[in-house]
């Protein structure tokens, strides 16, 4: 069976102003969300802070908050940091949620900004995803 986790748009908005009122926070300048995950948090970001919202990943800087939804293996964050690496452009990192599991370790040691930490979780439904379709995969058949 799926294990899920719900996460409520209250906690989201609390993450949100916690994000914001860190002293760590006080140098970003701009936001980015990975996509598509990304998205979504990176703009709740940038309307709560007044911050700009960057479009394209060839403006992020050293002083933009780089977001993702979810830290499951860690792969999408470290490609994406490295790719910044390779341009000596080190940004801030932060996700809404991390699993918690033995093959992400590097790519956690990379967050400034971390939200929920869940274990044993299969699936995380975020507040703008269909909680009806998260037992299915893209093409259809269910998740295991």
């Amino acid at each position: 069976m799926t294990e899920k986790f719900q996460l409520p748009v209250e906690k989201l908005r609390a993450l949100v102003r916690s994000y914001i009122k860190d002293e760590q926070f006080k140098g970003i300048k701009n936001i980015y969300g990975i996509p598509k995950g990304g998205i979504p948090f990176a703009v709740a970001l940038a309307n709560f802070s007044h911050l700009p919202l960057l479009l394209k990943a060839s403006d992020i800087t050293d002083d933009t908050l780089v977001v993702d939804d979810i830290l499951d293996s860690g792969d999408t964050l470290l490609k994406f940091n490295n790719l910044r690496k390779a341009k000596d452009i080190h940004p801030v990192y932060g996700v809404i949620v991390t699993k918690i599991n033995e093959f992400n370790l590097e790519a956690r040691k990379l967050l400034t900004f971390q939200g929920y930490e869940v274990e044993g979780i299969d699936w995380v439904v975020f507040p703008w995803e269909d909680d009806k379709n998260v037992s299915k995969k893209l093409d259809g058949t269910e998740i295991e």
